[in-house]
């Protein structure tokens, strides 16, 4: 049933979640910047990047708050209300950040592993915990694509 309210239906989730995915770029875009900022990484042309990402995660949250389904307040009621399983989250995060931490200092694995890829898993894993089920599959994808964004200008640029 192809139906002009159904077309008209399809739009409306589309537009309501378009908030939503504008977010998720814009956390996965502050991560990668944040990575890049921890590693001491010189961010000289990188800064338009960082800002636009910020933007496009600014602009996300406003058009949640006006136009969309208002689910950053719901995220941040269900964090709120997630404090029992905080002790269990805060301990596997102390342990993913050793873990990054050796493999930052011993290299282990190639420069991008090292320098990178293992950075951003661990941040993104701090952001992906909070976030709903149905986001974080998006959420995933957008953070690994910016990180390979990153790691691909580095390596042009080391030569």
């Amino acid at each position: 049933m192809n139906t002009i309210y159904t077309q008209t239906k399809q739009k409306a989730v589309v537009r309501e979640q378009l908030p939503i995915y504008l977010i998720l770029a814009g956390i996965a875009a502050s991560i990668a910047a944040a990575g890049d900022l921890l590693l001491g990484r010189n961010l000289g042309e990188e800064t338009t990047f960082i800002w636009t990402g910020l933007a496009v995660l600014g602009s996300g949250l406003v058009l949640d708050l006006t136009v969309g389904e208002r689910s950053t307040i719901g995220w941040l009621k269900e964090a709120s209300a997630a404090r029992q399983d905080l002790g269990k989250f805060l301990l596997v995060s102390i342990q993913l950040g050793l873990l990054t931490y050796v493999i930052y200092e011993y290299h282990i694995g190639n420069q991008a592993f090292y320098e990178g890829i293992a950075v951003v898993t661990f941040l993104g894993f701090l952001v992906h915990n909070f976030l709903p089920l149905a986001f974080r599959l998006p959420f995933f994808s957008y953070s690994h694509c910016w990180e390979s964004k990153w790691s691909l200008v580095g390596r042009l640029r080391r030569g």
